[in-house]
């Protein structure tokens, strides 16, 4: 968060600043902390939204914000954009770090049916 504010410290309110963090929040919470599936007889993932809230929080992106939102009038654009900042950070710098990798010094098969494996869309939308 650090990075992501420390040229925004002039420019933001506190009520801008609460929308950030619980924008955030609301990303960290909604990450699975169980494998998921897409085949709809197994059950959802669980998340620390369920240990928190007791459901899962299906907060919805709202949207597309680029740079050029801090400057502008309408003042819940700044934390909407300050948000997909954090977004894109934590797919581009936590995400890749849940894969293991190791030295190729021994064969492994290829993948096969019931792997578990991580996929990253550069172009999903926030959440």
């Amino acid at each position: 968060m650090k990075a992501i504010l420390r040229n925004q410290n002039a420019l933001l309110g506190l009520e801008t600043l609460r929308t950030v963090f619980a924008e955030v929040l609301t990303i960290l919470r909604s990450h699975p902390l169980t494998p998921s599936s897409d085949n709809p007889i197994d059950f959802e993932p669980l998340t620390p939204s369920h240990f928190l809230l007791q459901w899962r929080n299906l907060a919805l992106p709202p949207g597309l914000f680029v740079s050029e939102d801090l400057y502008r009038r309408k003042q819940w654009r700044k934390p909407q954009f300050l948000a997909d900042c954090f977004w894109k950070r934590w797919m581009r710098e936590y995400i890749p770090t849940l894969q293991q990798r190791h030295k190729w010094v021994r064969e492994k098969g290829s993948l096969a049916i019931r792997d578990l494996v991580l996929v990253v869309d550069d172009n999903s939308l926030r959440g």
